[in-house]
């Protein structure tokens, strides 16, 4: 099995669980079939590059939300602090999703790290995109680092549910405050994937997981970033 079907199960996995969580709650929700044929996406959807999300929700008083289920192996940064990720074009997308059918949109985050418990982390993508929107801003205009980079998600934006009151009180409060020292961050972070692509190169070394392995580098650092960049490395 590769890679990627091996995420697609774990993935499979997680949103089984999350699903057996809201019977267990007693929420009532609709599961949105996935197809990577799209045999089931509008062509206006498709042409807006608007993601699906996997469930619709209906919640007293809240009405109906969307969610997003993501099983992420969470990374340790230059923020001192393990976080879970997403791409600037998946928070894009979803966003996206929110503004085509005014319903809001939800990602319930699942650590896949071994050791990690497995709890449901929800987080607003309406409070994702702020936050890339001012990284982007604070990075500058000539600076495309998040059009690769995996966006870092501060723990204090995480809501942990284990109920279905978990999902009606909201006892975050989303400060972007800081946002310059975690824009100084990515910035360190990009100077040392340049680093790594010189080292490998001048070292011939051409495989990222060997090479990650070797300099106890942890894989999703670099990964996309070079498939992004389209470097080569031979």
């Amino acid at each position: 099995m590769s890679e990627n079907d091996k995420n697609i199960e774990k993935g499979k996995f997680h949103e089984k669980n999350f699903t057996e969580f809201l019977n267990n709650c007693g929420i009532s929700y609709l599961y949105i079939k996935q197809n990577p044929q799209d045999e089931y996406h509008s062509e206006v959807l498709k042409e807006s590059k608007t993601k699906r999300p996997d469930l619709l929700l209906y919640l007293p008083i809240i009405g109906h939300i969307f969610i997003d289920v993501k099983s992420r192996y969470t990374i340790e940064d230059l923020c001192n602090e393990h976080r879970f990720y997403l791409l600037c074009y998946e928070i894009d997308s979803l966003f996206s999703c929110q503004s085509y059918f005014f319903l809001p949109v939800f990602i319930a985050f699942v650590s896949t790290k071994k050791g990690d418990n497995k709890d449901f982390y929800l987080v607003p993508i309406s409070i994702l995109k702020i936050y890339k929107d001012k990284l982007k801003q604070e990075l500058g205009k000539d600076c495309n680092l998040l059009d690769y980079l995996y966006i870092r998600i501060p723990n204090t934006f995480l809501k942990n549910i284990e109920d279905s009151d978990s999902f009606i009180a909201t006892n975050n409060s989303y400060n972007f405050n800081n946002i310059k020292s975690e824009a100084e961050k990515y910035k360190k972070l990009d100077e040392n994937i340049i680093n790594i692509i010189n080292d490998m190169k001048e070292n011939n070394k051409n495989d990222v997981k060997e090479y990650c392995v070797e300099k106890n580098i942890e894989y999703v650092k670099v990964s996309e970033i070079l498939r992004k960049k389209e470097i080569d490395l031979t």
